[in-house]
């Protein structure tokens, strides 16, 4: 009993699943992540309108694509992340849709180069959901733009509205600027085209000459309009919007360096090129480090890997290439066709990010840049790959099964490389989401205009800008004002410019499109975030943690934890697009009880022990001890007092902080002097020496 092989309408089956593998795995565990909070904050603020004037001063177009996507799915976290990874599916399929028509004789390097580029491993930042519409939007414009031209210049019918849809479809440039090199590629997609003969081409039986020039004269007459539209985003791009963001160095550069700036531009490019082109692809290869993550990501790799062999094996195109002797010959210039293309493709996407001198690069954050690169490298690999079946040196039927593994091979480990990279999302995710439940926890309310500097970032895919919105929205929940009453700044990049305060408060002023914060130095709070370790408020007077960068010593004196308050009429509490309330841990006891203490409610903080020591709940940092030790001397429980001070004292990197502890007990002259006595007493018996 034979299989039943695969025809055409099944194409989109194989492209769907590798998609699924490599980016939806972990949709359920995902948030959302850097740039796309903004875009949430301000939609659930201003709505629609206020979403397209938070980003209009750098995309006034492509605004309105982020608009309409936030409005579309709200607060609905898989949806972005599903959506996104069917338009990424989509945009693999109008690829294919786009080099069947132009090489309709060989569908399988077509297929091939859709696989590529559902997979394309250096462009890693597909978990930035809402960031990456636009691009996957524009860049699914720019092939419906190629296949209407295409459909249009073979003189299908109605080819006429299909060059004008065609046209208008170009107009795709002013969305986003990543896919402006690609426009050049369109003379040479006509220039194939127009190689073969069609009911538009005109008369045939021309001299070579004469067939040429007016093979010539048809391409320029076609291209013209686009390359007006060219001309027209140039201008606007340069003259109107300008660069509000990136600047372009490289002209300064060359007005300033000359031949030295142009020679290191030359050295620059063939080093990109090489590396999104076949680094890339490479990289895919790597495994974790980890025994467990390299199990799964290899389980990965077999779940993509069998099926889509046994699919690229027993597939049948429709129109199944021609089987004569020539076809070898066929093969070779086809998969050189590719190879040239892609190389094409891959040289004019550089020049946006070479002009502004940004970093190609494959690793965070650079591997943005990549994304403009992905149709060359695509069909670049997808021309090695058809070039395996071009050697004489084995059957026609053994170079599809060489396709066929070579390919399953690299994509397999693609979809192993993008599940990886997803699990680093994952778990920013586990540490990011209990930061706001903790800031809750430890501030039910924070006095207005209060700016909380980060010392040590924890994350990775989130800097301050981008997750102050999701702060304010967990600490001002009521807040209905794009003036924001609270920001976030990471001490190291405030350090030596705003930060340490000169004397004297000083304004603290932020701008983030539409999103404003007006503070002052006088209202600052350091806080420390080391997951799995707690939520920390720091202060001058503060006992523990063990590690803090020299900025944030010299940071201490200037932090007001009091500014935290203890109730408020709209206490503090994360949205709903974080989920529900995280059930009680330990940092649940700890921040309750370091509120507690703040307001010298001693009875709450021993009692929150007794709750942590029920749960046998313990600290991964085991400073978070001292203010439980604080709250059982204070209540009378000095057993409990002392034992735990005594296990502290077995880490050195405590010791001096259990006996400040004891220090500020003894010479408290609140305590009752029976009280007092016992503390005097501890202080000796653990050893501490004044």
């Amino acid at each position: 009993m034979s299989l039943p092989r695969p025809t055409d309408r099944s194409l989109p089956l194989p492209i769907l699943w590798v998609c699924l593998l490599s980016f939806g795995l972990a949709i359920p565990f995902f948030s959302l992540y850097s740039d796309d909070w903004p875009f949430i904050y301000v939609n659930h603020l201003a709505g629609f309108r206020g979403v397209v004037n938070f980003i209009q001063w750098v995309r006034p177009f492509g605004a309105w694509i982020f608009a309409a996507v936030t409005a579309l799915f709200g607060e609905h976290i898989w949806l972005y992340h599903s959506g996104l990874l069917l338009l990424r599916g989509v945009d693999a399929l109008l690829l294919l849709w786009l080099l069947r028509l132009i090489w309709p004789q060989h569908p399988r390097p077509a297929l091939f180069a859709a696989l590529l580029f559902a997979v394309y491993p250096a462009f890693k930042q597909q978990p930035l959901a809402v960031e990456y519409y636009p691009h996957f939007v524009v860049l699914g414009l720019l092939l419906l733009s190629f296949i209407t031209m295409v459909k249009a210049v073979q003189g299908q019918r109605l080819h006429r509205l299909l060059y004008l849809l065609s046209w208008a479809l170009s107009f795709n440039l002013f969305f986003v600027e990543y896919f402006t090199g690609q426009e050049l590629l369109r003379p040479l997609l006509l220039w194939i085209v127009l190689a073969r003969p069609n009911p538009q081409s005109g008369p045939s039986g021309q001299g070579a000459q004469d067939h040429l020039r007016g093979r010539v004269a048809r391409l320029l007459a076609l291209w013209a309009p686009y390359l007006l539209v060219d001309l027209l985003f140039l201008v606007w791009r340069v003259f109107i919007l300008k660069f509000p963001s990136y600047q372009p160095d490289l002209v300064e550069q060359i007005n300033g360096a000359g031949l030295v700036a142009g020679g290191g531009l030359l050295a620059r490019i063939p080093g990109d090129m090489l590396r999104v082109g076949l680094g890339a692809w490479l990289q895919a290869f790597s495994l974790p480090g980890d025994l467990r993550a390299q199990g799964l990501e290899l389980a990965v790799v077999l779940a993509c890997f069998v099926p889509l062999l046994a699919y690229l094996l027993l597939y049948r195109p429709n129109h199944e290439e021609n089987p004569s002797p020539s076809q070898r010959a066929s093969d070779l210039q086809v998969g050189l066709s590719y190879l040239g293309l892609g190389a094409a493709a891959l040289f004019f996407a550089g020049w946006p990010f070479w002009i502004t001198n940004i970093e190609i690069s494959l690793d965070f954050p650079w591997d943005r840049a990549t994304l403009a690169f992905i149709l060359g490298a695509s069909l670049f690999a997808a021309g090695l790959v058809q070039l395996l079946a071009a050697p004489r040196l084995y059957s026609s039927s053994t170079a599809r099964r060489i396709q066929a593994a070579v390919l399953a091979l690299v994509v397999s480990f693609s979809c192993g490389l993008h599940f990886q990279n997803a699990n680093l999302y994952r778990n920013e995710t586990a540490s990011f989401t209990p930061f706001f439940w903790q800031l809750a926890w430890r501030m039910p309310g924070l006095v207005p205009g209060t700016t909380l500097v980060m010392d040590e970032n924890p994350f990775n895919y989130h800097v301050d800008k981008l997750y102050s919105p999701l702060v304010n929205w967990t600490l001002a929940p009521a807040n209905a004002s794009l003036e924001t009453p609270f920001t976030v700044i990471d001490l190291y990049k405030a350090w030596g410019t705003l930060l340490p305060p000169l004397i004297g408060p000083a304004p603290i002023d932020r701008q983030y499109g539409t999103l404003t914060f007006h503070g002052s130095t006088d209202r600052l709070v350091l806080i420390l975030y080391q997951p799995p370790g707690c939520l920390r408020l720091l202060s001058q007077d503060m006992r523990g943690p063990p590690s803090l960068s020299k900025e944030a010593r010299a940071m201490l004196k200037y932090s007001r934890p009091e500014l935290a308050l203890a109730s408020t009429p709209a206490p503090s509490k994360p949205p709903s697009i974080l989920g529900p309330e995280l059930p009680p841990t330990w940092c649940y006891y700890f921040e309750k009880a370091d509120l507690a203490a703040q307001q010298g409610d001693w009875q709450v903080v021993a009692s929150l022990a007794v709750q942590a020591a029920a749960q046998r709940l313990t600290p991964h940092d085991r400073s978070e001890w001292l203010v439980f030790i604080e709250g059982y001397a204070r209540r009378g429980a000095w057993d409990k007092a002392q034992s735990l001070s005594r296990t502290l004292l077995s880490d050195r990197r405590l010791q001096s902080s259990v006996c400040q502890l004891w220090q500020g007990l003894r010479t408290d002259r609140h305590l009752i002097a029976a009280s007092q006595s016992i503390a005097i007493k501890t202080y000796a018996t653990l050893g501490c020496i004044e």
